[in-house]
């Protein structure tokens, strides 16, 4: 009796260890399982931030301009770090920034055309293992710069596979656990163990194959080390990438002998004990499990994991890690911020079956939406772009659902206070596996300033046409008007007439054309007739300013007068004055030239050129008239001209100039 007694009570025991050793490894399996998700989710928020930096990056005016120079400054600026760097290249493979290599440094040809395909559809690509131009082996992240519906030039985000030792190791993996990183070519670009020599070696062909089966699981294998393996894998439906996290198999089956053991040694006095003190660890173990993947959908759902030590140390150090991962996301986000300051833009994430828009506080300042708080919806946006855009907006927004692929959108929005703005908007659209458009992320980026100064351009170009046409025109008078006995006094009569244009050119290109202070444009018209006494000539008269037209008309009647009187009148002897008085009646500007001192005058039994190009200069388009008295003690020559606001586009130019 004693004997089936005991065998009965072994039979038990064996029965009860195996229960229990069935219990643990089911446990010990699912926690290599959830570690596996947390290292891909953490790997997928770090591809996600450097996406979204190269996307910020993408809508830098410096970028638009193709100044390099600036965008190198603005690339290092937001880098993520010493072991990834930023690059920019064209479809020629010719490197154009890399933030690897000092300012100014030699860059490297580009990477080969393959890359081309993908980004000519708008869309980001992330590059498995390859090998580098300066590192033997790296990995990237390549987002399009699209001009003309195709990929310009490249933006990347760089990295050694080292640089995932800080986000994947430490405490996820502690102990004798084992963590890979396969790509989609099944090669190895990471490991917690012996990277440096298994980096770029394949997976075991076994075990890859059951990997490319299904995107997850648990397996038992041989490891590249040559060590039994009990594996959990995750592949990342972002990256495409396959994160294993695995155990040695003796470590599982060793305790599993030891408790064989001990049991039917401890026989029967121990065996209800033991079996209650499994069930209420089996419950403490199921609860922190539960708890540490309530964390995991926290922190995908942004929020704080919120996890509380379990006392089971691997439990605990996976949830150590999700809040190391949560720091390294407010990290990224910070830098993310950093980036839309550099590209003045702002960044928007729409989840459309909930119709719910998370965007930055910058979106919201540049649409005039600041006052609403948490998510927008999207009539709320439709509700502020101007109603002539809006229908085009919309159009291009079907369009790019219909086709799948990214959208664009230049339109206006009608603030608060009645100030408009032009935004540029950039999107993506993620689908379901259904084909069912979930969600789209995007940045957009304030043009008004941009579209203020083409507008100020436009109208420049315009003014130099018109004002070299003027000037064209007055030219050809001053030459047609111009007679002379000689050649060469010709040629000096044509000089002196085209150097007081350009004196009156140059005080209007000083002040942008906005117009000429009349007391500089005498004082620089009459300085060379002074012969270094500034007693000669007087001004009377305040600063004023002359329209272009104006000024030079001024200028062209001065130099005519100052050449008559050295010539003929008072200037022609030392003890000769002239006296340069102007005033402004009724919105008439009158100018006086009165000489004093000079010879005789007489009035002239013909009309001379001289005069005729006194007449013109301030009739025609200026609207003034001449007036000249041929007083025996000296000349007198009176002009008096419309003081009208300037003309057509210079006005225009001013009036879109900030003040």
């Amino acid at each position: 009796m004693a004997v089936l007694l005991v065998a009965l009570l072994g039979a038990a025991t064996i029965l009860i260890v195996h229960q229990v050793d069935a219990f643990r490894r089911a446990q010990n399996e699912r926690q290599l399982q959830e570690t596996g998700r947390a290292l891909s989710l953490a790997m997928e928020g770090k591809l996600q931030s450097y996406q979204a930096l190269l996307e910020g990056l993408g809508t830098s005016l410096a970028l638009a301009n193709e100044d390099w120079a600036e965008f190198d400054r603005q690339a290092r600026r937001v880098a993520p770090g010493p072991d990834a760097w930023i690059v920019v290249g064209d479809r020629e493979g010719r490197q154009l920034v890399n933030t690897r290599l000092p300012p100014g440094a030699a860059l490297p040809t580009g990477p080969s055309p393959q890359i081309w395909q993908k980004l000519d559809r708008g869309e980001p690509r992330i590059c498995d293992l390859t090998r580098g131009f300066i590192e033997p082996m790296i990995l990237c992240v390549d987002v399009p710069v699209m001009r003309n519906g195709r990929a310009a030039y490249y933006l990347s985000v760089v990295f050694r596979p080292r640089q995932l030792d800080g986000l994947l190791a430490g405490r996820v993996l502690a102990d004798r656990r084992l963590g890979s990183v396969i790509d989609r070519n099944g090669v190895v670009i990471w490991r917690n163990q012996q990277l440096d020599e298994f980096l770029g070696a394949p997976a075991p062909a076994p075990v890859w194959r059951e990997m490319r089966r299904r995107p997850e699981g648990v397996i038992t294998g041989v490891s590249l080390s040559g060590e039994p393996t009990v594996a959990a894998f995750t592949r990342s439906p972002l990256s495409g990438w396959t994160f294993v996290v695995g155990v040695p198999k003796a470590d599982l089956v060793a305790p599993r002998q030891r408790a064989l053991v001990l049991a039917l040694a401890g026989a029967s006095l121990f065996l209800l004990l033991g079996a209650a003190v499994g069930v209420a660890a089996s419950g403490r173990v199921t609860r922190a499990i539960d708890h540490l993947n309530a964390a995991m959908h926290r922190i995908r759902d942004g929020a704080a994991p919120d996890y509380a030590p379990s006392g089971f140390k691997e439990i605990d150090d996976v949830g150590e890690a999700l809040g190391s991962a949560l720091a390294e996301r407010d990290a990224v986000q910070e830098r993310f911020r950093l980036a839309q300051e550099v590209g003045g833009i702002g960044a928007w994430e729409w989840d459309i079956t909930r119709d719910e828009g998370h965007v930055s506080d910058s979106y919201k300042e540049m649409h005039g939406l600041a006052h609403i708080p948490g998510p927008l919806r999207l009539a709320q946006v439709l509700g502020v772009i101007h109603p002539e855009d809006l229908p085009g907006y919309q159009a291009r927004l079907a369009a790019a659902k219909q086709r799948r692929e990214p959208s664009a959108n230049d339109y206006r929005v009608i603030r608060d206070d009645g100030s408009i703005r032009w935004i540029y908007a950039k999107g993506r659209p993620i689908f379901a596996p259904d084909g069912t458009l979930i969600r789209a992320i995007g940045v957009v980026i304030d043009l008004t300033e941009r579209r203020e100064t083409e507008e100020r351009l436009e109208l420049l170009m315009r003014e130099v046409d018109h004002r070299a046409n003027n000037l064209m025109a007055v030219v050809q008078g001053a030459v047609t008007l111009s007679h002379a006995p000689s050649a060469e006094a010709l040629r000096e009569i044509i000089l002196g007439r085209i150097e007081a244009l350009a004196r009156a050119h140059q005080l209007l290109a000083d002040s942008r054309w906005t117009g000429a202070d009349l007391r500089r444009l005498v004082e620089e018209e009459v300085r060379p007739f002074t012969l270094g006494d500034g007693e000669r000539i007087s001004l009377h008269g305040a600063s004023l300013p002359l329209a272009p037209a104006a000024a030079q008309g001024v200028a062209m009647a001065l130099h005519e007068l100052s050449t008559n009187a050295a010539k003929h009148g008072a200037l022609s002897v030392p003890e000769g004055r002239v006296s340069v008085r102007w005033t402004v009646e009724g919105g008439v500007l009158r100018l006086v030239w009165s000489e004093a001192g000079g010879p005789p005058v007489r009035k002239p039994t013909r009309r001379g050129f001289g005069a005729t190009v006194l007449e013109r200069a301030v009739s025609g388009s200026v609207g003034g008239r001449t007036e000249i008295h041929w007083r025996e003690e000296g000349l007198v020559c009176e002009l008096a001209l419309p003081l009208a606001p300037p003309d057509g586009a210079a006005a225009q130019v001013r009036a879109a100039q900030p003040v």
